[in-house]
């Protein structure tokens, strides 16, 4: 059994490594994702833009606006955006292998040139003109000049079809390589396409671990409802600025991506309530928020694949203001629940929720202006990018601290046991510790054992000639013996006073040798000359077996019976004291 200083250290060391290995895996994949995106050319470039741009709207009213350049006042569901535009003579020298790029957001598109559909996106039935109900924001790839077709000084029309309110208030069309037209969307936001990289790929890794260390502590770590949380704000930071493109060339799954994170968050969120708070009518209501988001979130998915008319974004006004009413209950929860310890993660958790919670209520506030007012400038402006950068930080930081606040309860936990459980002279276990063992043993059904109960001889005489300082040495001494014969093969203990006990495990052979060697290491004290009088103690045995098994309890006292005959005859007038 270690002393509490080593078990301390070595505590102390495992957080340490923990803690290092987790800031040199962040660094190391920063540095990495930094190098990659610098040798493959993904740096500040000025990309051609089509010049002379014009603008025409048709409003479902009936009003029709014309506007010059790329911007333009937002279109609501059913109106038209037409954008004519020149594309330059001279890009198949200047750009090879050219193609058109943009993003539009809730729109269907076609890209019209000479009368002709060169490409479209989003429509269902191209005769009936109906476009598909679909949400998020998609990038658009339109090959310039290919060994069919040459739009080289031609004038191309996009035109943007809303299937929603407020979709889009501009587009920028640019001019680039084929091959580098995935470089668009991170070109200038490098560093953050890096950080929520780095942050999902975390996440990731951390669900894994924690889900892991769930199965095999056989209790949910905390981990797993919040690393998922961090996970879909960074995808759903990701996909608004259209930057899941980069990994994936599938049109939908941007769009997808960034919406189904919204509606499967508030799961993790209660996920994380039912862990955090593990008692009392707010571990019950969690529950209840639990298995009524997982069931929102099933209907939802359901209803958006068998009807044909049906959009997720129909549910995300409604979902935000539940997030905001959820985040708002986990605030409480951690102000009032008298389970949850008013410790420095719990400090963190609630400064991190409330700043979650004003930037939650921020972005409803400017969801709400977007499709709700004429002021379409705001609709670029989102604060998920950064509320999800600021949570990704808080989550880390709590997810480190509360476990190094464990780590430190499981210490201290130790030193109680080290208190309850040690012989506070000798520094070796004591009889508590002993009892609980045995109590083991019995369970895991332990029947091959030698048990060996030792007495000291003439500890009284030794005290009362040299003094109790003598007597404590000649105690702690024999401790000493105890732990080089019994330690390596089973328990022993202090019993009390001058009597030691020790139960070594397997056949009687073991138990044998165990005694030899404590009585050498006795016969040793007296060969150094350690103390001005000859040290002897006696002993008494009980050997259990499979086939005669005999009860730990009762097997210390047939030992004691015997180490008192067997002292019975050891007792001699010349007993060197």
């Amino acid at each position: 059994m270690d002393t509490y200083k080593e078990t301390e250290l070595k505590n102390s060391r495992r957080i340490t490594k923990t803690v290092t290995a987790m800031c040199v895996t962040v660094l190391a994949f920063l540095l990495m994702l930094i190098g990659l995106l610098a040798a493959i050319g993904v740096r500040h470039e000025e990309y051609i833009r089509p010049d002379n741009c014009v603008v025409t709207v048709d409003r479902q009213d009936g009003d029709s606006d014309y506007y010059v350049g790329t911007r333009f006042d937002s279109l609501n569901d059913g109106d038209v955006a037409r954008m004519q535009l020149n594309i330059p003579d001279d890009i198949k020298t200047d750009v090879p292998m050219a193609s058109l790029y943009f993003e539009a957001y809730n729109c269907a598109v076609k890209v019209i040139s000479d009368g002709q559909i060169i490409y479209q996106s989003g429509w269902d039935d191209v005769e009936t003109g109906q476009p598909t109900i679909f949400i998020g924001n998609r990038s658009h790839m339109i090959p310039l000049i290919t060994d069919e077709i040459d739009l080289a000084g031609k004038i191309l029309t996009i035109e943007l079809y809303s299937v929603a309110n407020r979709a889009v208030s501009s587009i920028d069309p640019v001019i680039v390589p084929s091959d580098d037209v995935w470089k668009v969307s991170i070109i200038n936001s490098r560093v953050l396409f890096v950080c929520l990289i780095t942050i999902s790929v975390i996440c990731i890794l951390m669900t894994i671990y924690s889900a892991t260390r769930s199965l095999f502590n056989r209790t949910a770590d905390i981990g797993i409802g919040l690393f998922p949380i961090v996970l879909c704000f960074s995808v759903w930071s990701l996909g608004s600025r259209n930057m899941l493109h980069v990994l994936s060339q599938n049109l939908f799954f941007n769009s997808r991506a960034e919406y189904y994170a919204l509606i499967v968050m508030p799961i993790f969120i209660a996920a994380l309530g039912t862990i955090i708070f593990k008692r009392g009518i707010i571990h019950k209501i969690w529950i209840g928020c639990l298995i009524l988001f997982t069931a929102f979130f099933i209907i939802t998915m359901a209803a958006y694949f068998l009807i044909d008319e049906f959009s997720p974004q129909f549910v995300l006004r409604g979902l935000l203001l539940l997030m905001i009413l959820e985040i708002g209950f986990f605030v409480y929860g951690l102000f009032k629940d008298k389970n949850i310890g008013a410790c420095t993660s719990t400090y963190i958790m609630r400064v991190g929720c409330i700043a979650m919670l004003l930037l939650a209520m921020l972005e409803v506030a400017r969801y709400q202006i977007v499709f709700f007012s004429e002021n379409s400038a705001i609709a670029e402006f989102s604060i998920g990018n950064y509320s999800s950068l600021l949570f990704a930080t808080v989550a880390i930081l709590y997810y480190v601290i509360y476990n190094m606040e464990t780590q430190t309860t499981i210490i201290e936990r130790q030193q109680l046991e080290a208190i309850a459980f040690r012989d506070t002279l000798t520094n070796i276990p004591n009889r508590s510790y002993f009892n609980q063992k045995i109590d083991e043993l019995e369970e895991q059904n332990q029947k091959d054992y030698t048990l060996v109960f030792i007495d000291l001889n003439d500890l009284k005489k030794a005290n009362d000639q040299f003094g109790h300082e003598m007597g404590d040495k000649l105690i702690i001494a024999t401790a000493e013996c105890m732990t080089k014969a019994f330690a390596r093969e089973g328990i022993y203990c202090r019993w009390g006073g001058d009597e030691f006990v020790a139960l070594i495990l397997g056949p009687q052979m073991i138990g044998e040798e165990c005694i030899n060697t404590f009585i050498k290491a006795l016969d040793q004290l007296n060969e150094h000359e350690s103390f001005p009088f000859r040290v002897s103690a006696a002993h008494g045995v009980v050997v259990s077996t499979s086939r005669n098994y005999i009860v730990p309890n009762k097997a210390i006292r047939e030992a004691d019976i015997r180490m008192y005959e067997n002292k019975q005859k050891m007792k001699k007038p010349d007993s060197g004291i």
